[in-house]
């Protein structure tokens, strides 16, 4: 592990003022936690990690007020409260009581890297603290120096599970190694972690996806035997065995498209040197529309790895081979759609991201439909197919190019993946000819159709205007008289 080694260390300018303020109270007040860590390796943070001897609660009630921030109480019989501060820029300052000395807090903290704690009054007016200001009974700043995560007892794991998913968020995030005594500990352990309140599970998963190396994540919760109590389902995939052209079983299969997925969608990089991944079509601002925001915190490039490791859920409960043994997985998306929303309500996931992520694995297949033998699919298909997915269309086409690329692993072909990115940069521009109308665009209401054809109001309306929304994406008609004549035409053929 490599780290800036220095003699001090500052702290970002957004806490000035909250530090100016903590280091008036009469309390002893303690940076601990990521709030040292982070200043360590010199990476920017807006979390403030505190512990006072003394009342955390009624502190953070009294700084909310004094910062101009919120107070929110996170557990009344533990005294820890956090503040969260809007401007001008956002903080989040986390406060823990440590009634029992900050020696005994230290003790009961998960890894010797988060186990290290400063004075705030240690701190200058610089926002910079020194070396020796470190208080480090556990010996975390070699384990930082080191790159190693080591728990800092015998029962940090079991005094609170969720640690264990901690470890493994932490060594994909940071490039840290967990210990070999700590990983012995989290798979004897493993189990405990079914006894965590399933909303804590969810938040760990989230930010495990949030990462930028989800993969390695992912692949270390299996080998230390943490998935299979939060997400049992995964487990019934190891050994389903796949026809040609599959080179992975289903299990396998899911997390290297996951893998696939993180490297068809980096945030800045634009060439990887690797054919395949540089043939993706991309379109303008894509960094930008993957990095949005859809619920929970979660990026939609988060929710689409959430997609690519469970697209294939469904394939054990669908599996069936014929007189000649030809396996068929018939319905396993929408076997999988079903399943997905069963294991992501258990997780506490909010109904918008479940509704999106079940989209994208009920129609996972749909884009190599529309084009049967690498042909280019109709405008029609194309219109039909963002019509049905809606929010979900852009991101499932790339779900679609992931979960390709995982099929025949390292047998994969040049020639038909060209074709297929190809075929996918079609549906994306959403034009065939060089046109590309604006769907989004209505020219007719129902109203309009109803004045302009002398209609009454009906079922017949909503077919009429589903007539011109696609015929508008055709390009066939491009404005309000367009679409009456067009209409008109229609109802005289009698289609």
């Amino acid at each position: 592990m490599t780290t800036a080694h220095h003699d001090i260390y500052r702290l970002p300018p957004t806490f000035k003022n909250a530090i100016a303020y903590f280091k008036e109270e009469p309390l002893p007040i303690y940076l601990v936690g990521g709030i040292i860590r982070n200043s360590l390796l010199g990476q920017q943070t807006t979390d403030l990690d505190l512990a006072v001897v003394g009342d955390g609660v009624l502190l953070g009630s009294r700084a909310a007020q004094y910062l101009g921030g919120t107070h929110v109480l996170l557990d009344s019989l533990r005294g820890i409260s956090r503040v969260v501060i809007k401007c001008p820029t956002p903080i989040q300052i986390d406060i823990t009581s440590a009634n029992k000395g900050i020696e005994v807090d230290l003790g009961n903290r998960d890894f010797t890297i988060n186990s290290m704690a400063v004075n705030v009054n240690r701190v200058s007016n610089e926002l910079s603290f020194e070396r020796e200001s470190i208080m480090d009974p556990y010996n975390g700043y070699q384990d930082l120096l080191s790159g190693l995560i080591k728990s800092v007892s015998k029962t940090s794991l079991s005094d609170d599970p969720i640690r264990m998913m901690r470890a493994v968020r932490f060594s994909s995030n940071s490039k840290f190694t967990i210990t070999e005594t700590t990983q012995q500990k989290i798979r004897a352990e493993s189990k405990l972690i079914k006894d965590v309140s399933p909303e804590r599970v969810r938040d760990e998963i989230l930010k495990i996806l949030d990462t930028r190396h989800s993969y390695e994540s992912l692949i270390l919760l299996n080998e230390l035997g943490i998935t299979e109590q939060i997400i049992p389902e995964l487990n019934q995939t190891k050994g389903t065995i796949q026809p040609y052209p599959h080179f992975w079983d289903v299990h396998d299969h899911m997390m290297e498209t996951v893998r696939n997925l993180e490297k068809i969608i980096p945030t800045k990089v634009k060439t990887t040197n690797n054919n395949f991944y540089d043939l993706v079509p991309r379109f303008e601002g894509i960094e930008d529309y993957f990095e949005q925001e859809i619920s929970n915190g979660l990026t939609r490039l988060s929710a689409l790895k959430l997609s690519c490791l469970l697209h294939d859920i469904g394939k054990p409960a669908t599996r069936t081979k014929d007189k000649y043994g030809h396996i068929r997985f018939l319905g396993h998306s929408e076997s999988g759609a079903g399943i997905a929303k069963h294991i992501l309500e258990r997780l506490k996931i909010r109904k918008k991201m479940i509704t999106i992520v079940c989209l994208q694995i009920k129609h996972h297949l749909r884009p190599s439909q529309l084009s049967p033998e690498g042909k280019v699919p109709s405008s029609k298909a194309i219109y039909r197919y963002h019509r049905d997915l809606g929010a979900a269309a852009l991101d499932t086409l790339y779900l679609s190019l992931a979960d390709y690329l995982s099929t025949a692993g390292p047998k994969i072909e040049l020639k038909p993946w060209t074709a297929y990115c190809e075929v996918v940069k079609t549906i994306i521009n959403g034009r065939l000819g060089g046109k590309s109308p604006n769907p989004n665009i209505k020219l007719l209401s129902g109203h309009d159709i109803i004045e302009g054809l002398h209609l009454k109001p009906g079922p017949l309306i909503g077919v009429l205007l589903e007539k011109v929304e696609e015929a508008h994406f055709e390009g066939k008609i491009n404005n309000k008289e367009d679409a009456i004549r067009f209409l008109e035409s229609n109802l005289k053929s009698g289609e």
